[in-house]
């Protein structure tokens, strides 16, 4: 009987890891009967699959939505990987940070800031003991620091300060550099998220400067116009914008409109949105204000022809959402090599006092998936290409 309970352990062991595996087309129905199930019938409670299972179990649990069971697992995935680990191991980290991040996340979206502000804190733990985590080598280290890295610019709400991000993002792209050099695509994505967040924070000087380095480092290893340079040349042309450099400004912006596709057909790529300012006086009396607009795309990836087709909450929402919307910058619309005009996008804006996130444009959606798919396919090549040189890439 034993027996037969570890190898079916093992054997869903190994059903669970192949979901994680094929994570982008799996869904919480899949992995949660499958997961607690394998976590039951294994019999160490120490072991690497158990921590492993555990740590799924408490993903699909928050997936499902079902947080209490979510916390419970996720606090005995971490107990169990500390065990089997130690405290201050890498995976041991990378689990804490993953699971309280998740944790954090799931409490801003449903309102509950009191449990928000808890595992925000338990996060920001993790973070200030990083640099006394254990690793066998520099390379270790940058994915510690890269994984979390991105991790933290996927929250709807900043876990840490503009200030304390921006030195994280700086840290996190030293270490890349020094682990895996200047044009592996790992530093050039950490570069690129140090940018964007010195642009983000008004320092737009230094951000031209980062994201200037990002687009030579990209042109480098592509021969078309990778969505990280696009989005690099819009925040760069604000900048210069900003500081009245306004010749500058025009020769960034116009690369997006002269760009090199990686395929005859694209749909637009959104590479730089605004969030309306909230009308605070109206949202006293419109707590659940909305607006939906629907606009076209010209050949220069510019918003043009934003009309009003629903709202609720009158013409100070209206106002403030189209002036946010006018802002927006794509990735023209590629048919047979050359950019088109992209007709009746939406997007709604939900102004919540809860937590206020604009919609990304409906039609958009099936081009962001085509982007990630992309975007994978090209990895691949790159790591191989990077391999063959002898550059340390997984």
């Amino acid at each position: 009987m034993q027996i037969r309970k570890v190898t079916s352990a093992v054997l869903l062991a190994n059903m669970c890891f192949g979901f994680q595996a094929s994570a982008s087309v799996t869904n919480s129905n899949q992995v949660l009967p499958v997961s607690s199930e394998a976590t039951f019938c294994s019999q160490s409670p120490d072991t690497v699959e158990k921590s492993v299972l555990s740590f799924e179990l408490a993903s699909a649990y928050l997936s499902d939505g079902e947080f209490n069971k979510a916390r419970k697992e996720a606090e005995n995935a971490i107990d169990l990987s500390v065990s089997c680990f130690g405290r201050l191991s890498k995976e041991t980290v990378l689990t804490s940070a993953k699971l309280y991040g998740d944790l954090y996340d799931f409490a801003v979206k449903q309102g509950d800031k009191h449990t928000a502000i808890s595992y925000q804190k338990s996060l920001k733990g993790v973070i200030d003991n990083l640099s006394e985590i254990t690793v066998d080598s520099s390379d270790t280290l940058a994915t510690v620091y890269s994984e979390i890295a991105l991790q933290l610019e996927s929250y709807r709400l900043p876990v840490l300060s503009a200030k304390q991000s921006i030195a994280f993002a700086e840290t996190s792209a030293q270490l890349a550099y020094k682990a895996w050099g200047n044009d592996d695509t790992r530093t050039i994505k950490q570069f690129f998220e140090l940018g964007r967040l010195q642009y983000t924070s008004g320092q737009y000087d230094v951000a031209a400067q980062t994201l200037t380095g990002v687009i030579a480092s990209l042109e480098r290893i592509f021969d078309y116009s990778h969505p990280w340079a696009l989005q690099s040349h819009v925040m760069i042309a604000e900048a210069l914008a900003n500081d009245g450099q306004l010749v500058e400004a025009i020769q960034h912006s116009q690369q997006v409109a002269q760009m090199k596709p990686w395929q005859d057909n694209i749909e637009p790529i959104l590479l730089l949105k605004k969030t309306p300012d909230k009308p605070r006086a109206a949202m006293k009396f419109f707590e659940d204000a909305h607006v939906t607009i629907s606009f076209d795309i010209n050949t220069n990836g510019q918003v043009q022809n934003a009309r009003i087709i629903d709202q609720f909450g009158g013409k100070r929402f209206t106002a403030k959402a189209l002036e946010a919307l006018n802002e927006w910058r794509f990735s023209p619309r590629i048919v047979d090599g050359e950019p088109v005009i992209a007709n009746n996008q939406t997007v709604t804006f939900d102004f919540n006092d809860a937590f206020f996130e604009e919609a990304e444009p409906s039609r958009l959606k099936a081009s962001r998936s085509q982007e990630h798919f992309y975007e994978s396919k090209r990895s691949t090549l790159i790591q191989r290409e990077n391999r063959n040189m002898g550059n340390s890439v997984y």
